[in-house]
């Protein structure tokens, strides 16, 4: 994909002008695009996460409640 390079002064018109800011402004948006592509699956993922400790959590929370209230058949509290 390599091009060769312009080595000497190049005119252009306004008409030239127009074009490369009209692709120059494509670009952008396509970049900025990409970008939030990319940072949306890590936003859902950390999302994810966060629920998932929230479950454990929980579930830790529910477990060392049951203990507390809880007796073994020996009759020895936890």
């Amino acid at each position: 994909m390599s091009q060769p390079r312009i080595k000497e002064p190049i005119r252009l018109e306004v008409g030239d002008i127009s074009f490369f800011r009209t692709q120059f402004s494509k670009m952008e948006t396509q970049t900025e695009d990409l970008e939030g592509q990319i940072e949306s699956p890590k936003e859902a993922q950390i999302s994810e996460l966060r629920r998932e400790k929230y479950l454990e959590h929980t579930g830790i929370a529910s477990l060392r409640n049951t203990s507390t209230h809880s007796t073994s058949p020996t009759g020895i509290s936890f």
